[in-house]
């Protein structure tokens, strides 16, 4: 019993209310569409709905004949000629509906002025493919619209039905693809606001003027108008830098000779890495800018990479302290929870240019010198 209502009340809604299901075909664009184009696409909408009211008959005339289609009968095709003819007559009104829709919506896009060239070439595709479905469509049904009974005993009602329904749907494929070339045209606003905010950003990374800030442009727009000329501003500072560091290192070479350093007394420095092969100085920007300020120092196999501040070091350790914690605390998360509280960048002391074994020598030197 409660099937059977649910099944009464599909029916009641599918035969009595079929317009609900077509009527966004004839509201779209709106928008952009004059008063008068309105009510044309209203009678279009009007003639689909007449179209509609030949359902009721479609489903009566498909009931009587169902018992003859079940049992295989020859007479099957001759008994459903008026339901073809009813369903030829239905897809007729359609055909209209969706033509005159479809040419109201045609020249709504006329009016459409595309602001970039590539999005407007893309329109013209979409708009000539929606025209061959379209008049695909009015093929389709061509064959069917002066048939006579006699003839249509000939033709199987569900080759019938099948071409119909593809006319139908194609005549709904061709507006909907119209109404793809629409939304293009409206997501050109959507667009501007983006380049204008490109725009901007573009605008504070260039007066910025650093390597971070064309890093931030590009990973926020990696396919952005300025994406190659960041990339070869960003390149020409790290070549400025690296420049500047081979100068150091080379001043640096002169002042220096294997673990020696010519600075007087007590001194610390922040080691920020070690390795056995030569690194270029830029490629520690990222730790510590200006690299300027970093020293390379070779011993035994190791290449040891020193943080000099304003080219004098640290005279406390305290002070030495705290800019290899910042260090750690950027690049080394969760340091200060390991057990060992251990460090990646840690103080190093230089007594006459000599560099202490262990650290505690510093810090005992500088106690004594307090007293």
């Amino acid at each position: 019993m409660k099937n059977r209502i649910i099944v009464s009340v599909l029916f009641i809604l599918v035969f009595s209310f079929p317009s609900m299901i077509a009527q966004d075909y004839f509201s779209l664009m709106s928008d952009f569409s004059t008063a008068e184009e309105k009510k044309e696409l209203e009678k279009a909408r009007a003639y689909y709905k007449k179209g509609d009211l030949k359902n009721k008959d479609i489903a009566a005339q498909d009931k009587k004949i169902d018992k003859y289609f079940r049992k295989g009968k020859k007479k099957a095709e001759r008994k459903a000629v008026k339901v073809k003819e009813y369903r030829i007559s239905q897809m007729k009104i359609y055909d209209k509906a969706y033509t005159d829709a479809f040419a109201v919506y045609q020249r709504i896009l006329d009016r459409c002025d595309f602001i970039y060239q590539a999005d407007a070439n893309v329109a013209n595709e979409i708009r000539d493919d929606a025209s061959m479905i379209q008049k695909g469509a009015n093929e389709k049904l061509v064959p069917y619209k002066n048939r006579k009974s006699k003839e249509l005993k000939g033709i199987k009602y569900t080759t019938l039905k099948n071409d119909l329904n593809a006319v139908k749907s194609e005549g709904e494929q061709a507006i909907m693809r119209l109404n793809d070339t629409y939304d293009l045209y409206v997501a050109q606003d959507a667009k501007k606001d983006t380049e204008a905010a490109e725009v901007a950003l573009w605008t504070r990374t260039k007066n910025k003027n650093t390597v971070a800030a064309y890093d931030d442009y590009m990973a926020e727009y990696p396919k952005g108008k300025y994406v190659a000329l960041a990339r070869a501003k960003k390149q020409s500072l790290i070549d400025d830098v690296a420049r500047k560091a081979q100068a150091a290192a080379a001043d640096a070479a002169r002042n220096s000779q294997n673990n020696s350093n010519p600075r007087v007394g007590l001194v610390y420095f922040v080691q920020i890495k070690a390795s056995v092969t030569k690194i270029p100085l830029a490629n520690l920007a990222k730790i510590h800018t200006p690299t300027s300020e970093i020293v390379e120092q070779k011993d035994g196999k190791w290449y040891k990479y020193l943080i000099v501040v304003d080219q004098k070091g640290h005279r406390k350790y305290t002070e030495a302290k705290a800019l290899s914690d910042k260090l750690n605390d950027k690049f080394v998360p969760g340091w200060r929870n390991t057990e060992a509280n251990k460090q990646e960048m840690f103080v190093v002391g230089f007594m006459n240019g000599k560099r202490l074994k262990k650290i505690a020598e510093a810090i005992q030197i500088e106690g004594n010198q307090g007293n």
